[in-house]
């Protein structure tokens, strides 16, 4: 009985070793930190690409680790927008000001150390809508 209760205890330490790994949104949260250049806007109907906007390459993104977001653009002299962000389960959520209530929601569609590609989709006049946003450090 005793090499069996030491069998069973070492089997569980070492399942709980094993199954301990990181999270993916923990992943997520520290990789979006930091500077964004816009790139592009990419426009869907359908799921049919219909265009391009490159206006976004104007834009900065930035994402601190206090869930404070500041969008630069260039274009309008220099405007900053502050608000908050969150990073959840591949969805971020961005709003302007504290409040998060009225927040866009996108879905991350990638995330690297260098892209960071997310969309918004939304069905008007049952088309189905969706504008795919691609940044670059």
């Amino acid at each position: 009985m005793n090499k069996f209760l030491r069998l069973t205890i070492a089997l569980f330490m070492l399942l709980t070793v094993f199954s301990c790994g990181k999270d993916e949104q923990d992943d997520d949260s520290l990789l979006i930190l930091g500077t964004w250049a816009g790139v592009k806007i990419d426009y869907y109907e359908n799921n049919k690409f219909t265009r391009s906007n490159d206006n976004l390459a104007r834009v900065k993104f930035t994402f601190n680790s206090d869930g404070a977001l500041s969008i630069t653009s260039i274009d309008i002299e220099n405007e900053n927008n502050a608000g908050k962000y969150t990073v959840k389960d591949k969805t971020l959520t961005m709003s302007e000001g504290d409040d998060l209530a009225g927040a866009l929601v996108f879905k991350i569609l990638k995330l690297t150390s260098t892209e960071l590609v997310f969309a918004e989709e939304y069905t008007e006049d049952g088309i189905l809508y969706r504008e795919e946003w691609h940044l670059k450090r």
